[in-house]
């Protein structure tokens, strides 16, 4: 849409195209056929056969599994979701501290948003062609947010636009592995674990506004979006803590 009103479309006729592709994902969507249960079991046991999600290092089930399992599903989808503080804080605030921070108009500054949203839609695209066997879901976690991170920070510290743009290339893989690595580690509750991811996604995206609008009328917003690599680090804190914490954590 910004692009369009770049090419001196008006914002009518460039929401009205733009709202036409999820149109066509809606229409397209109709024709794929649901995964079945049997199938479904059947990746998930190629993926992680000796675990189950619920038992002990003997491999039996003690009364306590069952909670801590729960807590673990929690914890990692707060970790997860914590990812989030970087994308959103760019994804809505981006033209806001680009206007404010370099003077650009109100159609150069959503170009840039355009071309974040277009970095990360193309950082999920390339899960589709470049073999990622040789790397486990943890490790592209790390990468992605690793690389994202020292971007975003050094975006905001040089007043550098074209940093913070290519953080969406680099957030890009992050989310859609992050959830492959749910399933991998409860693959017996895979569907409550990525509830949890749902939930305390939409919880801590609230927590995000509410602290950057804070932030923001105390210190301006460009301290405010530190918010953003700030999430990334306490993700990484919480990952590093995971395997300590609970027993099965890989």
């Amino acid at each position: 849409a910004s692009v369009l009103t770049w090419l001196a479309w008006n914002w009518r006729q460039a929401f009205f195209v733009a709202g036409l592709w999820p149109l066509l994902v809606l229409l397209f969507s109709w024709r794929l056929k649901p995964m079945g249960l049997g199938l479904r079991e059947e990746i998930l046991a190629s993926e992680r056969p000796d675990f189950t999600g619920d038992g002990d290092d003997s491999g039996g089930v003690t009364s306590g599994t069952t909670a801590e399992s729960r807590i673990h599903a929690l914890y990692v989808s707060i970790f997860i979701s914590l990812y989030m503080f970087a994308e959103i804080s760019l994804g809505t605030r981006l033209v806001q501290y680009l206007r404010r921070e370099f003077d650009y108009s109100e159609v150069v500054a959503p170009v840039y948003l355009a071309l974040f949203f277009l970095g990360l839609w193309l950082g999920r695209l390339m899960l589709t062609f470049v073999n990622t066997g040789r790397w486990s879901n943890q490790a592209i976690m790390v990468a992605s947010g690793g690389t994202a991170f020292v971007m975003y920070l050094l975006g905001l510290v040089t007043h550098q636009p074209w940093m913070l743009v290519t953080c969406g290339f680099l957030l890009g893989p992050f989310y859609p592995v992050a959830l492959n690595y749910v399933s991998e580690r409860f693959p017996n509750s895979t569907a409550r674990a990525l509830a949890y991811c749902a939930g305390s996604g939409s919880l801590l995206v609230v927590v995000m506004h509410f602290s950057l609008g804070l932030l923001t009328e105390q210190f301006g917003l460009h301290r405010a979006l530190y918010i953003g690599p700030f999430g990334l680090l306490m993700m990484f804190v919480l990952f590093a803590l995971e395997k300590p914490l609970f027993r099965r954590a890989p």
